[in-house]
Parts: C-alpha cells; structure tokens; sequence
C-alpha cells in the first residue's frame, strides 16, 4: 500500500511538471499577453547585501531589448546591418514573442531585420551575474554582415571607471547604489560600492565610452595592439543615460546561425577585481539548457486546476515564480530560508524581512515549495521572545519591535492560522508540534499584553495601525480615532481564529483536554465579540469605543464606518447564520462591496472611498482570499467564485499591460499600485485554485 501512494505521488508530481513546462515553458506571448517578466536568481544563489535582479523590457517602444534593473544598471543589445542601427523595439522588423518565462529565465525571438531572426535566453545565474545569449539566424539569400552591441546603462547615477579588459572581451566599471533612508535608519548592510564587469565570449571589435558608441579604425588589430583612441560612431538612442557598449563583428552565411554571449557580474567594490571577472567567466559557461530544466522542476508539485481560461492560467502559473524569486537562502540571523517582499524592484521598506500578513502567501508557496514555506514560519519562531512576543518584522539583519511608550509592535495575528493551514497541506507532524508549541506561547502574548483594561477584549497596541495591518489612509483611525481609543473587532476576530487553529492542532498531537480548552477560549470570544462589534441596525461589525463600548467616540455612531474587516467574521466563523446573511447582503451590494474588481477595502460610498488610495478603497489579493474563504464557509458559493473571478481579472490585466503583480489594485478600474512585484499577491494563484474545487 505504501509503495502504491509513493507511486501516486511520483505519478503527480510528474504530472505537475508536465503541466508546469508545457504552460512556462512552451509559450507564444506578444507584448499584450499576461506574462510576467522579472527574473531573480534561485534562491540557493541568491544573497541578500549583493542582489540584482531584472525586469525583462520587450514591451515598451521607446526602450531597447534590455535587462532592466532599478537601482542596478541595465544591460541589453542593439543591432547594425546594412547601415541601419536597431536598438529601439519600435526600430525592429518584428516584435518579440516570449517563448518561455520562468522565475529566472526567459526566451524570446524577434527580428531586428527583416532577414535576421534572433533568439534570445536571458538567466539570471546568481544575486550577482546573469547571462544574456544571443543567437542569430540568417533567412536571406546573401551573406550578411551584423555588428552585436551589448549595452550597459544606468537611468540615474551613472557608472564609474570604465575601462577595457586586458582581453578585449569586456569592460570593468562601477557604480553606487546608495540605501534610502529608511535602510540607513535600520542599518540594512546592503552593499553600496560595486564594481561590474560586462564581458563577452569573443573578442571586442569596438567598445563605448559614456554617451557614444565608439567605432576602431578598419585595422582592428593595430587598434587592439595600441589602444589607439577610437572613432565616435553613432550614438545609441537612451535619453538621460550614460551607455557603455561593446562590438561585435558577424559575417552570417545565408541558412546559417552565429551566437554571442555576455554576462553583466557585480561585486562588492572591496573585493579584488579579479574575482568579480572569474565569476563574469565562469556565467559564460552556463547550460542554458540545463538551466532551463531546473528552473521548470522548480514547479514540479504545483497541481494543475481544470477549467482556467487563459488569463486566469496565466496567473496561476506566473504566481508562482513571483512567490519563488522572493525566497532568499539562509543568512545573517535566520538559520533558515526567508522572503523580501520584491526582489525587482528592491526598496528599503520591502527588504527588512518577513510579516504575518505577507506570509499568508505561503498558502500559495507552499503548493511549490512546501519545505521552504514552514522554513520560512520557523523564522518567526526562532526569534519569539520568552513572553510569547514575536516582532513586527523579522529579517536577516532586523528584528523590528517599534516601541511606543514602551509597548513593542506586534504584526496581526494570522500566525496560528497560516501554521494550521500549513500543516493541513504538507502533513509535516515535527512542524506541527513546534508550531503548536510557538503558538501556545504567542497567543497568550494578546490577552496578557493588548487588553489593558482587563474587559476580555482586546485592542491594537505599540504602533497600532503598524500591527494591524492597515497602516495609512484608515478611514476609521484618520477620522474618527486612535487604534488605543478603540476595542478592536478585527484583532478579536483574529484571536479566535487563532485559538480554533489551536485546538485543531492540539488535537492532532492527541492533546484533547488542551483542544477542548482552546475551543472554549474561541467561543467565549465568539459571544463577546458578537454581544459588543455587532450592529444589527446596518447589520455590520465595527470597532466600539474602549471606555463605553458604545459606536460614538466624538459624535453619534461615528465609529460605523463600513471597512472589509467585518468581513473577517466569516472568515473566522464568528458570525452566526443570520449574521452571516446580512454580511452577505453587503458582498452583494454595488454601491457599498461588490465593485468590478473585487471586494473594496472601504465600502464604496463612504465619504473617504478612493478605489487608488491605500485602505481606503483599494483590492488587496490576501484580504480577497480571506473574503472568499469566509464565503466558502457558510456555502455561499456563487458569491465566492465571482469574487475570484473578479479579483483574477484585475491581476490579469496588469500582467498584459506591464507584465507586473502589483501590492494592491484599484476596485474600480484598470490601475494597479504602489509597489511592484509584491509577493504576496502570488496567493492568487491559491484562490483559484480554491475556486475550481468548488465546481
């Protein structure tokens, strides 16, 4: 029997990577299809105080094919044949089509002439050095002369330095990459001063100065030989950006095919240059076929949903390589691997470690990578205080408390919750049990530590809107009052949302008595959260004011302001059936919940609503996911699945407009913001999943 469900598994697993490599890897997406194209090294060989990764742009027709890297530089290739220079893609005979989009690794084919194909492999090898092939095929009658010029620039900043290898195949430059504030202010150890090498497997016939391509005199030897000062050739189209590039020389026979290689490499600046170079030599080398194999087994245990239209699969596959890139290895305080928040773009607040809301995604993750997801849990384990306290934020190099008036920040506490669920899906019976007895710990930090009036609820302490998630544009905290003034009905849902995980999981490791202890604590939350947030006039849940219990702080019923963390009550099954059908009836509602894209984070007619604001109007995808698994749970099916289905369009949409997942997205509209390639939108894929199961 054992050897039939290893058998099975193997069986599904293999099925998976089928269906993985047949989806990512077998593509035909133009510039208007949703795909996503930002690469990041593996996580075994990436590093978080030297990391660059790229955003792949073949889509916009004022930019060259390049590698683009925010706060990096960017590399890519422009064209000669015939006399006519290509670089822009609106310069090219054909746009071009990606064929396969991994999380590190693309291929695309385009024409920059009308007999000259090119196929290209862009893989981002390590955090620092990714590899660019290029490989040209003549489809026309005579032979062709084509001049390759790989191309490094920076849209701010610049570089530094430039100079000729001493083999005539690359450049040595450097450039700074200077932290903003806020990594200043928490002394994040990225690294600042690096050196680059832009190296090609062939020798140069040319190379650039800043702002100019610069041609050698016909005798390419002599000027090899004596580094005479070169001729100023054209100038290559990037406005406001200094360019260095190389030339190479190609003379392709008709039916024939010529391949360059380059590779951008990047180190500390305190390093000694040679190593930077070896590693540049050593990219050249890469398998890319081999690199493709690992990258698309990588994706071998996501189970394949039936039923997806071609957006939503897009989706679902492209979730899981933005969930992938954002995995770093082991470093600095964790012993085990963690997440940034975005490894492309990489700001400062995006880079200080991991949360417990961003963390629900590993619900999704852990459908690719279920070691790595309670890896990634086990990090807030390890640095839980003796009191049960976890951190607001954890990181390589962080450990966040943010104290206010002597009150360290906490994060909301979906960590209980996010173990269970873990747990359910990996079965993994050595987490369980640490989980279990973290979560014990963590638990008691809430009523011990947020319930300073000692009624048996609780409110939002330390830096309150920090802890609770929703940190600007409140609606409630902007116009109404403090978190500290308010008994919080988000935070008392959590709780028991919490103490029911626990109970399930005590009662996995046979601790009934403990099981039936922690299933009493969430009742008797249940019963008062439902005595005391409950309003059955607009039949809603709302914060009530600390001292009176009452919806009037300043003014008359001043604290009904109709935000998605009612919602949570059916997520957390504190609503009873009738209660559930009110809330219902909101989900339902165009002018207030049901908006085109998705469950709004304010109800659209209240008077701050901004469906591009913050948490005043905007689509969250986590807090989508909760809604719906609330809707699941009390069988309303058909407002669950076209909650999906609305939410799965708006990510669709952006992936065919800028091939981006964003950290939230407008409920209203096509607009998407603020930050880019956030990882926690990957738990889309999750709640489509979630959705074809229920058909």
């Amino acid at each position: 029997m054992r050897r039939a469900l290893i058998l099975a598994g193997l069986l599904a697993a293999l099925a998976a990577s089928t269906a993985a490599a047949d989806y990512l890897g077998a593509l035909s997406a133009g510039r208007d299809a949703p795909v996503y194209t930002t690469y990041a090294a593996a996580p075994a060989r990436s590093e978080y105080r030297l990391d660059h990764a790229y955003q792949f742009l073949w889509f916009d027709d004022g930019r060259g094919l390049e590698c683009f890297s925010e706060a990096g530089g960017s590399f890519g290739v422009a064209f000669r044949c015939r006399g006519r220079l290509v670089h822009r893609l609106d310069e090219y005979w054909e746009q071009p089509v990606i064929t396969a989009s991994y999380s590190d690794l693309v291929r695309a084919t385009a024409r920059p002439f009308r007999d000259i194909r090119l196929d290209l492999v862009f893989a981002v090898h390590s955090s620092r050095a990714a590899l660019l092939e290029v490989s040209l095929t003549n489809d026309g009658g005579q032979p062709a002369a084509v001049a390759v010029y790989p191309l490094f620039h920076r849209l701010a900043g610049g570089v530094a330095a430039p100079a000729l290898l001493p083999g005539w195949d690359g450049l040595a430059f450097r450039h700074r990459e200077p932290r903003d504030a806020w990594m200043i202010e928490h002394e994040i150890p990225v690294v600042e001063d690096q050196q680059d090498v832009l190296l090609m497997d062939a020798m140069a016939d040319g190379w650039g100065g800043y702002d100019a391509l610069e041609a050698p005199p016909e005798n390419a030897a002599a000027w090899r030989a004596d580094a005479a000062q070169p001729e100023l050739g054209r100038r290559l189209p990037v406005a406001g950006a200094p360019v260095l590039a190389l030339q190479k020389n190609l003379v392709i026979a008709p039916g024939q095919a010529a391949r360059l290689r380059v590779v951008r490499a990047a180190g500390p600046a305190s390093d000694p240059p040679a190593e930077i170079e070896a590693a540049a030599r050593a990219a050249l080398g890469l398998d890319l076929a081999a690199a493709e194999a690992e990258s698309a087994a990588a994706y071998a245990r996501i189970p394949e949903p039936k039923g997806l239209s071609a957006d939503e699969a897009a989706v679902y596959w492209h979730a899981f390589s933005l969930f992938r890139q954002c995995l770093m290895p082991p470093e600095g305080k964790c012993r085990t691997n963690y997440y940034v928040f975005s490894r492309e773009p990489r700001w400062g607040w995006g880079y200080g470690g991991q949360v417990f809301h961003e963390s629900l995604v590993m619900l999704a993750g852990a459908l690719m990578d279920p070691a790595a997801a309670l890896d990634s849990q086990r990090v807030f384990m390890d640095r839980q205080g003796p009191d049960g306290y976890i951190n607001y934020r954890t990181g390589p190099y962080l450990d966040e408390t943010i104290p206010i008036e002597g009150k360290p920040t906490s994060a909301a506490p979906w960590f209980n919750w996010t173990n269970r669920e873990l747990y359910r899906l990996t079965g993994d019976r050595q987490f369980l049990a640490e989980a279990y007895a973290a979560g014990v710990k963590f638990y008691r930090f809430w009523p011990a530590q947020r319930d300073t009036d000692g009624d048996g609820l609780c409110e939002w302490g330390g830096h309150g809107e920090l802890e609770s998630v929703r940190d600007a544009r409140v609606a409630v905290w902007d116009r109404v009052g403090k978190p500290d003034q308010l008994e919080a009905a988000d935070l008392n849902i959590l709780l028991v949302a919490e103490a029911d995980a626990l109970a399930d999981m005590a009662a996995e490791l046979g601790l009934a008595g403990e099981a039936e202890s922690w299933r009493a604590e969430a009742k008797a939350r249940t019963e008062r959260i439902n005595q005391t947030f409950w309003d059955p006039a607009t039949g809603f849940y709302y914060h009530v004011d600390k001292v009176d219990h009452d919806f009037s702080l300043n003014a008359p019923d001043d604290l009904k302001v109709k935000e998605i963390i009612g919602f949570l009550a059916l997520w957390a099954g504190v609503a009873t059936p009738e209660q559930a059908a009110r809330l219902r009836g909101h989900v339902n509602n165009p002018a207030t919940f049901r908006r085109e894209f998705g469950v709004p984070s304010l109800a659209a007619d209240d008077p701050d609503y901004n469906p591009m604001g913050y948490w005043n109007g905007p689509v969250w995808v986590p807090w989508q996911y909760l809604v719906f698994r609330g809707l699941v749970r009390y069988h309303f099916h058909r407002e669950a699945k076209e909650l999906a289905d609305r939410v799965a369009a708006a990510v669709a949409w952006q992936l065919r407009a800028n091939h981006s997942f964003w950290e939230f997205y407008s409920a209203d509209d096509r607009q998407a913001g603020w930050n880019r390639q956030y990882i926690w939108t990957a738990l889309a894929a999750r709640l489509l999943l979630e959705r074809q199961e229920l058909r």
